[in-house]
């Protein structure tokens, strides 16, 4: 009887242990770990800023426009919380005439490597979607590039965001612990 007693303890810990592991990451929107006060506006040779009132919904990025002629970036930059799928909605649109996006670029960058998303040297307008993986403590950002600091500024706006963030117990797993709790009391009554 104490080796059945014994297994069952190890087996409710084992299995607490693997529906605590297996928990699939929550996802958030601009909420929470991802809520505009976490993320940092940083400008490289531009003025371009962010616009978070239609937080937690979607963000607008817009763009430099100094008139300096010189390349410049500007990115809403955060670092992940979970390991996970980072998705979401773009709509582009530059002021920029004739060039279209090709002097306005957007790009998702990632550990200082960037992905252009939208860079179209015809197109002043355009939007989609994307998706990619990022782990735990990556960096990344949304960046709008300016070739040439002039003639208009670009602008994005992020919505429908979802990234990665832990989740916390579930309910079965709750249940679980609490069970295994209850038992160790009980053996430990019975001693």
């Amino acid at each position: 009887m104490k080796l059945a007693k014994q297994l069952g303890a190890i087996a409710a810990g084992v299995t607490f242990y693997f529906a605590a592991a297996i928990a699939k990451p929550a996802e958030a929107a601009f909420v929470g770990a991802y809520e505009p006060s976490k993320w940092t506006l940083v400008n490289i040779d531009t003025n371009g800023y962010v616009n978070t009132s239609d937080a937690p919904a979607q963000i607008q990025l817009y763009g430099g426009d100094t008139n300096s002629n010189i390349l410049g970036t500007t990115d809403y930059k955060i670092t992940a919380v979970a390991n996970g799928v980072v998705n979401f909605k773009w709509n582009y649109l530059t002021e920029e005439t004739g060039d279209g996006a090709a002097y306005d670029p957007f790009s998702f960058v990632k550990n200082d490597i960037s992905t252009d998303i939208f860079s179209s040297s015809l197109e002043a307008k355009g939007q989609g979607t994307y998706s990619t993986t990022v782990a735990a403590g990556d960096v990344f950002s949304f960046r709008v590039t300016t070739k040439d600091n002039r003639l208009g500024r670009a602008s994005v706006t992020i919505s429908d965001f979802n990234a990665p963030v832990p989740e916390p117990l579930t309910v079965s797993s709750s249940a679980i612990a609490l069970g295994f709790g209850w038992w160790l009391k009980r053996r430990q009554i019975a001693s």
